[in-house]
């Protein structure tokens, strides 16, 4: 009789977290604002419109790579370039090694016990949109209508690579038709990688709106705690970057693109830029952040 009840309560239990996921899931494409309005806090509502941004949520289907369309939005693989782009490369560049070693009895420090020198090596795609694609989602109109925009990562972090450039973005707003699915020439970065990163599809399905709550925590009240269940996390275009240990942008800096890329301690990529940047779009200038455990 007693595991009879047991194996009920663990039912419960389930099914309580099942329609839990459920509502988080339908959350996602809930503006947090409706959400507030309709609990009746007009005040919270009001106060939410002060720091609202459009967020695009990236969804991400692991597909072969020869199943995406040449010029369809993805991650991972090969990218798909004109003949006028070279494929993005990281140059050869030397590292300090450094190795823990015991100094005395008990006593361990960081030292130098050489160098060594990375070849020239091929950059992964982390992400390649088609702008047609994105374009009725972007109601900021922030983005151009048509084109290509790529993010090209090389595996390493600027500060440890400092007399070469690990990562690229580029646009390129042109026939279509020209675009080739493109191996690279030279082999990836081996401190990481042995192989294209697996390939994601992108779609886009709605957007939304994101808020900085935590400005303004004591106008939301009890709604304040349901926020996490509205927000986007994971691959994204624009609205609030998600992260632990991040530099959230500044100014007129924009979170133009969240990558969903976790390995190791690096947990999220970011590329920020900003306002007049991108107006003007000066993609040369996008800041690269990562957040490290």
């Amino acid at each position: 009789m007693s595991e009879q009840i047991d194996n009920e309560e663990l039912e419960k239990f389930k099914e309580m977290m099942r329609q839990h996921n459920l509502l988080r899931e339908a959350r996602k494409r809930v503006d947090f604002a409706d959400f507030v309005k309709e609990a009746g806090n007009m005040e919270g509502y009001e106060a939410l419109a002060e720091s609202a941004k459009n967020v695009i949520p990236i969804i991400e289907t692991a597909m072969e790579d020869g199943e995406i369309p040449v010029g369809a939005s993805k991650m991972g693989g090969y990218p798909d370039l004109p003949p006028s782009i070279p494929y993005p490369v990281m140059e050869e560049f030397t590292e300090e090694k450094k190795e823990w070693v015991e100094v005395r009895p008990g006593v361990r420090k960081c030292q130098p016990t050489g160098f060594i020198t990375y070849p020239k090596s091929a950059m992964q795609l982390l992400g390649q949109f088609n702008l047609a694609e994105v374009a009725p989602f972007d109601k900021d109109n922030l983005l151009p209508k048509t084109g290509m925009l790529y993010f090209f990562w090389s595996g390493e972090l600027p500060y440890f690579a400092k007399e070469v450039t690990p990562v690229k973005v580029i646009y390129w707003d042109g026939d279509m038709s020209e675009l080739r699915r493109t191996v690279p020439d030279e082999p990836y970065y081996e401190k990481y990688f042995t192989q294209a990163l697996p390939s994601k599809k992108f779609t886009f399905e709605y957007c939304k709106n994101e808020y900085d709550v935590n400005e303004i925590e004591e106008e939301l009240g009890e709604q304040y705690d349901y926020y996490s269940d509205y927000n986007v996390y994971g691959a994204k275009l624009f609205g609030y970057p998600e992260g632990v240990n991040i530099d959230c942008p500044r100014g007129d800096m924009i979170n133009l693109f969240q990558s969903s890329y976790s390995e190791g301690c690096i947990s999220g990529i970011y590329w920020y830029i900003s306002k007049q940047d991108l107006a003007n779009r000066n993609f040369d200038s996008v800041v690269f952040v990562e957040d490290l455990d």
